[in-house]
């Protein structure tokens, strides 16, 4: 990252190669930095989000910069412990410094060892704000700690994160999943949702969970992974009126790595409960490890594009041969 000198950073400004900001630009080094800062550059960095959400005005464009120091998890990971971290400033972006990869960027947010059930982990609640190059890991030998990230605000952008929940096994508990939406008009955009190094599914949980009249959301581009060790396992569940108008998923990747060695292929990839508010739309998805997109032809399921499946308009990957 080219930067200028340190004049640059005194009246607010941002790195050269990063996003402009009207608004204050803090740094965050997790390793080194320290919560004693101001934050205002990268040698004053603070060291955790939640330091760095205070010092953040609301409405002001400003950015906070999420550095990787390194490829350990000591190095480059802002610990949450205890209780779910909400970020809640509204015209803000989270930007990850690291080299910029599609899966486990080494900007990350993860959990500390902890005894409580924290559930999320991290809670979006901002509207009007973006996170992009970020990692966010739940990986808990807890069955209580069920959910990875929950977003709640409006018109957000999330940009190449990587969503991953159920990192440990014990977290394969009903209800679990790696990202949670429920509010609206959010962009996700060559995104990774889930995780396909822990099995699961031997309980009633998946990679997205829609829920409570979500509106207008949009996938585009983004992979969701899982790792199934039941053929009931499905990548997203959305109940009755989970969603509303409709929910897209353009030219999206469903990927069940199970089908390599002791998982299982998929018989669905939705569970869909009747009713479900508005229609969710697959244009132009592919199915790995999954014999088709919802085997109950359940109403308010639309798919188009290119298929294998006439039933759904769904491209199938085959798993065997």
């Amino acid at each position: 990252m080219t930067t200028f000198g340190d004049g640059l950073y005194q009246y607010g400004g941002a790195a050269v190669s990063g996003p402009l900001t009207t608004g204050p630009a803090i740094f965050v080094k997790p390793s080194t930095g320290s919560d004693g800062n101001r934050g205002n550059s990268p040698e004053r960095a603070v060291a955790s989000l939640s330091k760095a959400q205070s010092l953040m005005a609301a409405d002001k464009n400003g950015v906070i910069y999420l550095l990787a120091e390194d490829n350990s998890a000591s190095g480059t990971t802002n610990r949450i412990s205890g209780s779910t971290f909400t970020f809640s400033n509204d015209g803000t972006k989270i930007q990850g410094i690291n080299q910029n990869g599609l899966i486990g960027h080494r900007s990350r947010i993860s959990n500390t060892a902890d005894t409580a059930d924290v559930s999320p982990l991290m809670a979006w609640s901002a509207s009007n704000s973006s996170m992009a190059n970020v990692h966010v890991l739940y990986s808990e030998n807890d069955a209580g700690d069920l959910g990875c990230f929950d977003v709640s605000g409006e018109r957000n952008h999330f940009y190449r994160c990587h969503f991953g929940g159920i990192g440990h096994a014990t977290q394969d508990a009903t209800g679990a999943y790696s990202l949670k939406v429920t509010g609206d008009e959010n962009l996700f955009e060559q995104c990774v949702i889930g995780l396909d190094t822990i099995a699961r599914g031997t309980a009633a949980n998946s990679e997205l969970l829609l829920a409570s009249s979500a509106t207008r959301n949009i996938f585009k581009d983004c992979i969701f992974l899982t790792y199934a060790e039941a053929a009931g396992h499905q990548f997203i569940i959305a109940g009755a009126s989970s969603i509303d108008r409709f929910c897209l998923f353009d030219h999206c990747k469903f990927i069940n790595s199970g089908v390599h060695s002791a998982g299982a292929s998929m018989t669905e990839a939705l569970d869909v409960g009747e009713a479900p508010g508005g229609t969710l739309i697959f244009d132009n998805c592919t199915l790995y490890g999954c014999a088709e997109i919802d085997a109950g032809d359940v109403t308010g399921v639309l798919a188009a594009g290119p298929s294998d499946d006439a039933d759904m308009g769904i491209s199938l990957v085959p798993t065997t041969g």
